[in-house]
């Protein structure tokens, strides 16, 4: 019960980065960040079903890119299926729409899989600061990389998308 309650929290604040960070060109927008109350966006949780349940679209598309996944927690969505998974060390959480097509690919992970393009330019910007989380968000042929640095008194999360950063969120240490 407690794995399910993650899996949708995770699905929440997934569905949060996806209407907050994702436009057709993902232009840096100011004061949206994931888990902020200041998105204004109405989140509502979906059902947890069976894979037997799920759309076969939804499906062949899922194996046709991620093959047989063990662990996967399916949900239904307003405008289709959710998925989340872990695949090499990676939470995965994929969201489709009925039809099959990927509307939204979130994908969360430690600092040492960040493209090394992307640890570049942040490490150009804030050398002083470590990475220390990543969740890279794909829509409409688009890529923001949420990305939490740290320093000894605080704690950012920065969004980059192509060559440009906008801090989202600064947390100062106690």
């Amino acid at each position: 019960m407690k794995n399910k309650l993650n899996i949708l929290l995770l699905a929440l604040i997934s569905a949060m980065i996806t209407g907050a960070a994702c436009t057709r060109k993902l232009s840096v927008q100011s004061g949206l960040i994931p888990n902020s109350s200041k998105t204004g966006f109405e989140i509502k949780s979906g059902d947890s079903v069976s894979i037997r349940d799920v759309n076969k679209k939804v499906l062949r598309s899922f194996y046709d890119t991620y093959g047989e996944m063990r662990g996967t927690s399916w949900f239904r969505s307003a405008n289709g299926f959710t998925v989340s998974f872990k695949n090499y060390g990676m939470l995965n959480t994929i969201f489709y729409k009925e039809n099959g097509v990927v509307e939204t690919e979130i994908h969360s992970y430690s600092a040492d899989k960040l493209p090394q393009r992307v640890q570049q330019f942040v490490q150009a910007r804030f050398y002083d600061y470590t990475i220390n989380h990543v969740t890279e968000v794909h829509k409409n042929e688009a890529t923001a990389y949420y990305v939490q640095i740290e320093d000894a008194s605080n704690i950012k999360t920065l969004k980059v998308v192509e060559d440009e950063f906008e801090i989202v969120e600064t947390l100062v240490k106690r």
